[in-house]
């Protein structure tokens, strides 16, 4: 089947010469092969089947870089890569068929972190975890998308042997710099929640070398800007300001941080939807940005994923203002199958109380309805046909309330009603 460019082959059908079959991604995938803008090879990109869907999207995302880096660049010769006719972006549904892929290919490295292989003209960028509210997305999750650009940006590099000669940081800084989309001329857009390219601002001055790579690639990014804006020259990253750049001391921000942490996750404002995907192990979390208003009543319903792990997963409720960490707090917990908790927490405590009866039937994936009322200073908690009700100075609460929806070893679906 041919659309508007594309070639799209299943592996089950094999019968397409454009089809052929991926080590380690699984029975069945699918490979998109579009029509670059002219002059410029194409990108192949292989997925899943049931993520197909996203191929539009990774369509225009691929074109769009494809011809903008050509301006971007322009500093440097371009010469075609002689790998540059079988560029190819692999996506594995999570990391246990990220790691197949690596063995199966012969490829060394953490499969769980998207990479870019120069010499293979490829690059994989796994998904967090392959579940149903994930495939269920119109289009690949925003923090998602950030990784598929910078790997991207990798491989477009390639044309640019003068570029790839410059030092890693440098390298890392151009990739990271296109994960939002088209670089500005100035490093822009720090001040935008959920606030993640400010993160190294964030960290401050602290020794960078011990910093999450999150942090690192956030610092190369600003650095490489700099570096480009202030020196037109072929070798930027040689310049006086690269050499003596260093994260800015005097930059202001709300305290406590409120935003993203951790990968991965995706946010739609105008269907007021939120979804956060952990790899496996981690958590990640997300301070919603609408607080929770007195004499107000605001109905959730959340749901977790619905492939197999232990995920623990819920809402913190706190002061506007105050990190939940080091001060009072109120936590709901919601199982897998149905059940919830609400309790009350001091300053750097976690506890655990006893979920409600889960609903029947008990099966993993079903969603939670919540109704959150705040009036005479009581917060009233109902779901599943339960109440909790608390009174705010007992609990050293007052509205207005930060919202923060976390999960760890799992997948969860916040939608405001």
């Amino acid at each position: 089947m041919a659309t508007c460019g594309l070639v799209v082959a299943s592996l089950a059908a094999c019968s397409s010469p454009n089809t052929q079959r991926e080590p380690g991604t699984g029975d069945s995938v699918v490979i998109v092969d579009h029509a670059a803008p002219e002059g410029i090879s194409a990108i192949e990109v292989v997925l899943p089947e049931r993520y197909v869907h996203w191929q539009p999207r990774l369509q225009q995302e691929l074109q769009q870089m494809q011809r903008e880096y050509r301006t971007f660049a322009a500093r440097w010769s371009y010469q075609a890569a002689a790998t540059a006719e079988r560029r190819r972006i692999v996506v594995p549904a999570d990391n246990f068929a990220a790691a197949a892929f690596y063995a199966q290919a012969g490829l060394s490295g953490n499969p769980a972190t998207p990479r870019t292989f120069p010499v293979l003209a490829l690059a994989v960028v796994p998904l967090p975890r392959d579940d149903s509210l994930l495939a269920e997305l119109a289009a690949p999750p925003r923090t998602w998308l950030h990784s598929f650009r910078h790997e991207a940006a990798h491989l477009l590099s390639e044309d640019y042997p003068a570029l790839r000669q410059a030092p890693a940081w440098f390298q890392e800084g151009v990739a990271e710099m296109w994960c939002a989309g088209r670089p500005q001329s100035a490093w822009l857009g720090l001040e935008g929640w959920p606030y993640w390219r400010s993160i190294a601002l964030r960290w401050g001055t602290k020794d960078l070398a011990t910093a999450p790579a999150e942090v690192r690639y956030s610092a190369f990014a600003m650095r490489a800007a700099d570096a480009l804006q202030f020196d037109s020259s072929a070798a930027p990253w040689a310049s006086s300001v690269a050499t003596s750049w260093s994260l800015p001391s005097n930059a202001v921000f709300l305290q406590p941080f409120i935003g993203l942490r951790g990968r991965d996750a995706d946010w739609d404002f105008v269907d007021q939807h939120f979804l956060l995907a952990s790899r496996p192990g981690q958590q990640v979390d997300l301070d919603l940005p609408w607080p929770l208003q007195d004499s107000s009543a605001t109905v959730l319903e959340l749901q977790h994923g619905k492939a197999p792990s232990a995920p623990e997963a819920g809402l913190v409720l706190s002061r506007v203002g105050e990190d939940p960490s080091s001060s009072p707090h109120l936590r709901i917990r919601f199982g897998q199958n149905g059940g919830w908790a609400a309790y009350p927490e001091a300053a750097g405590i976690v506890s655990f109380e006893a979920l409600s009866p889960a609903p029947t039937p008990r099966r993993p994936g079903l969603p939670h309805r919540l109704e959150i009322r705040l009036r005479d200073q009581h917060l009233e908690i109902e779901a599943e046909g339960f109440l909790r009700r608390f009174n705010l100075d007992e609990i050293n609460l007052q509205p207005p309330l930060q919202l923060r929806m976390y999960v760890r070893d799992g997948m969860l679906a916040l939608r405001y009603r």
